[in-house]
């Protein structure tokens, strides 16, 4: 059997991952291509696999957002984050949910906190400018 192309990532149409990793690569590649339903698909097969990854639990989190699932999207952030307090990803990505929502000082205090725990960060500056527009 022919693997099949989807969005230019070759899938092997007879064979899942069977790896964390493997499923990680796949929603990462979902992710740039567009497809969330697909990336969720794949990430909650790698939680299924390893449940305290705030990586898996954070790319979940922004493939529901996506997918315009906010509240769920908050909770499997903030599982992230509560594996990995510290992780940029999570801390930014619930920003965004929580401004989203419209919980504005709640939202300005994460913008916030993800500024302060990574201030290199190339997202400070849009993190920034998010805790601006929510402050008028």
């Amino acid at each position: 059997m022919k693997p099949a192309t989807t969005g230019g990532a070759v899938v092997a149409a007879y064979k899942q991952p069977k790896t964390f990793e493997a499923w990680m690569a796949f929603g990462a590649a979902y992710e740039r291509h567009e497809k969330p339903e697909k990336a969720f698909e794949a990430y909650s097969a790698a939680i299924e696999l390893d449940s305290g990854s705030a990586e898996a639990w954070s790319g979940k989190a922004q493939a529901l957002f996506d997918l315009d699932r906010t509240t769920e999207a908050e909770q499997a952030f903030r599982k992230a984050l509560g594996i990995a307090g510290r992780f940029a990803d999570a801390q930014i990505g619930l920003a965004e949910v929580l401004k989203k929502e419209g919980k504005k000082a709640e939202a300005i205090k994460t913008y916030q906190k993800f500024i302060d725990d990574h201030p290199d960060d190339e997202n400070v500056a849009a993190a920034r400018n998010s805790i601006k527009s929510l402050s008028e």
